[in-house]
């Protein structure tokens, strides 16, 4: 799996009140210290507390809708409101919109095949697999025999992600992707440094590839804070804290007429970006996603372009199956 790693310096978070009665002794004011927490299922790293702590419990508080009640997340999904400044969108846009997003919700959690591949391959475009991929994955598992026929390698590969054991099952139990709780409960400092929260949705005259536009402008705010702290003669004292992105590209499928082929058709590509906070299961700790759609006009369908999810570093508990539940992307 192609992975582009991230740095990502952040020197704080502005976020609500706790509703954890086992960590109430612990406040966000520095009433006790880092040290004297407990209650956590996961470990901090000692140098990384003080900035981590924070954020962590700021995400575990955030409003969760719970994944395993269709309806209820269908309302939830249906009463999002676009960020400011977003193209407008026609009611069918809209209303598929909110279907792929709750094809998005089943397929990482309910471990069901047919609700991942209508999130991850919509009908109307024609899909390949690309086999190579397959390949890798299948060798870098170690998995036995010599079989590396299509019909071998694929059945292998969904069997570790879809049905009873897949690490697709309970992945994600809750999301929460309002803006107006995000930013109230999480602040405007972390802003900066990710995308807007919530769903915007643009059209583009020109074409970019996915990982261009979402990780140069992390870089930039690294070296302009690597250069600052050097000027300060403080070099060697960066943040103790840093998020870490994994940004995952159409690897294992390719659509056909492609995402190229649509805007040079179109001459513009109408995006969406899905930005919200998941709550995960399998004992691993929240964190963001970013996902981009664009808007095939031929199909009517919207089409997934660009995958990354986000994780504190210093925290344990993101195992690799955090990377794992994400390789048929």
């Amino acid at each position: 799996m192609k992975r582009i790693f991230i740095i990502i310096m952040v020197y704080g978070l502005v976020c609500g009140g706790l509703s954890f009665e086992a960590m109430a002794q612990s406040n966000l004011n520095g009433v006790n210290t880092p040290s004297e927490i407990s209650g956590l299922p996961w470990e901090i790293k000692e140098n990384r507390k003080e900035k981590v702590y924070p954020i962590l419990i700021s995400w575990l508080d955030l409003p969760y809708t719970p994944l395993n009640d269709g309806l209820k997340l269908k309302e939830y999904l249906a009463g999002i409101e676009l960020n400011e400044g977003s193209a407008s969108l026609t009611e069918e846009e809209r209303a598929k919109l909110n279907e792929v997003l709750l094809n998005l919700c089943l397929g990482f959690s309910t471990g069901v095949e047919e609700d991942y591949f209508a999130f991850r391959t919509p009908k109307g475009p024609e899909w390949r697999i690309q086999q190579s991929h397959l390949v890798n994955i299948y060798a870098m598992k170690g998995m036995e025999g010599g079989d590396f026929s299509y019909n071998t390698i694929f059945a292998e590969v969904l069997k570790n992600a879809v049905g009873e054991r897949g690490s697709y099952k309970n992945f994600w139990k809750g999301i929460c992707l309002d803006p107006k709780v995000l930013n109230e409960r999480l602040g405007e400092e972390i802003s900066i440094y990710i995308p807007h929260y919530g769903i915007t949705v643009k059209k583009t005259e020109r074409f970019e590839l996915f990982k261009t536009e979402y990780t140069e402008p992390f870089r930039e705010q690294s070296r302009q804070e690597e250069d600052k702290l050097s000027a300060e003669g403080k070099i060697g004292e960066a943040s103790p804290f840093f998020l870490e992105y994994w940004t995952y590209q159409q690897i294992s499928f390719q659509e056909s007429p492609s995402q190229r082929s649509v805007y040079k058709d179109q001459g513009t590509l109408l995006l969406a970006d899905i930005h919200l906070l998941v709550e995960r299961g399998q004992d691993q700790p929240p964190g963001p996603v970013f996902i981009r759609f664009y808007w095939s006009p031929e199909f009517k369908v919207w089409i997934p372009c660009g995958f990354t999810v986000g994780k504190l570093n210093g925290v344990s508990g993101y195992s690799k199956t955090m990377g794992a539940a994400y390789e048929l992307f």
